[in-house]
């Protein structure tokens, strides 16, 4: 994986430490490269927020736990359904 792929691994292990009401999945895409079309990845790392199958948040570039879970509280508050993958 990549260097700043690897930098997010201890804050994506915080993430799932402090919401237990969000899975958090990590996927390499040099083992599964047809994620990069699929989700129309252009950066590492990338973030996706799903609900119900549904693309609710993307975003690219390190992040700290305070930014990921600020993201993240904003779109779960969010009436907005998101978009189907093959949308996104």
């Amino acid at each position: 994986s990549c260097k700043p792929c690897r930098e997010m691994e201890q804050t994506l292990e915080d993430l799932a430490a402090a919401r237990p009401d969000v899975a958090v999945v990590r996927l390499n895409v040099e083992e599964h490269p047809s994620a990069i079309a699929a989700f129309g990845i252009d950066a590492l790392p990338t973030f996706i927020l799903f609900r119900g199958g549904n693309i609710l948040m993307g975003a690219t570039g390190p992040a700290t736990l305070d930014e990921l879970t600020g993201k993240i509280d904003e779109r779960l508050a969010s009436a907005d359904p998101g978009i189907t993958p093959q949308d996104y």
